[in-house]
């Protein structure tokens, strides 16, 4: 597969996405970065169409405010959401791992706009609340928009195996290295360092009971997306 069929891929399941979620009473605004720190986290896939939206505009990767963001804490997870899911279908214990939001801004916001915005990985077109949290300190979504996310990342990760997951910050570093990118297109992978979890196939839908009426159908057509 070529990396620009990945990219209309993955650019088609963020599509559905919108279509699925739109809602009119979001109180997110342009210019509202609580949710831009430096814990987003995403795929290969999806650092590699921030890489190419990058090379398209003739735009070097930031590479001093990466490097700046990786010397300073940030959310490094150690399991990617199918490595969760494949726990919880186990029943073995699940690592608590939890982001701490005063860990400060994403590396790519700039004067509290997204310097990718239209091709922003999914953690952050997932973020959404229907009330101002700045005031509540929190994201107000309902437990059915937070099912629909599980889906939608188990999914992405799916569609980029052999791929890695990680910091938005490590990710992209580690696809400037020179020969890294040009590796996606020949559908291969340098070795990654340390730390940054391979992605897995779907072993089981996180969808609770709840939900699964509602959902299942949307699970078929993310399928079809990634087949």
């Amino acid at each position: 597969m070529s990396p620009q069929h990945g990219y209309t891929r993955l650019e088609k399941i963020y599509a559905l996405y919108d279509d699925v979620c739109a809602a009119p009473e979001r109180f997110c605004r342009k210019g509202c970065a609580l949710c831009c720190t430096a814990n987003v986290t995403l795929t290969t896939l999806e650092a590699g169409l921030i890489l190419a939206h990058w090379q398209a505009q003739g735009q070097p990767p930031p590479l001093a405010d990466l490097e700046a963001a990786v010397r300073r804490p940030r959310f490094r997870p150690t399991l990617t959401i199918n490595g969760l899911a494949e726990l919880c279908a186990q029943g073995k214990e699940v690592p608590d791992e939890t982001a701490d939001p005063g860990n400060g801004p994403c590396p790519l916001l700039k004067d509290d706009l997204c310097s990718v915005y239209a091709v922003r990985p999914f953690g952050c077109r997932a973020m959404q609340s229907q009330s101002d949290c700045g005031r509540s300190g929190a994201a107000d979504m309902p437990e059915w928009i937070l099912s629909t996310n599980t889906l939608f990342l188990q999914y992405i990760e799916a569609a980029d195996i052999p791929g890695i997951s990680g910091n938005l910050a490590d990710i992209l570093l580690f696809l400037s290295v020179p020969g890294h990118f040009d590796a996606l297109g020949r559908g291969a992978r340098a070795v990654p360092p340390k730390g940054l979890p391979a992605n897995r196939s779907i072993p089981v839908l996180m969808i609770p009971p709840e939900h699964r009426q509602r959902l299942m159908g949307l699970a078929q057509a993310l399928q079809q997306q990634i087949t």
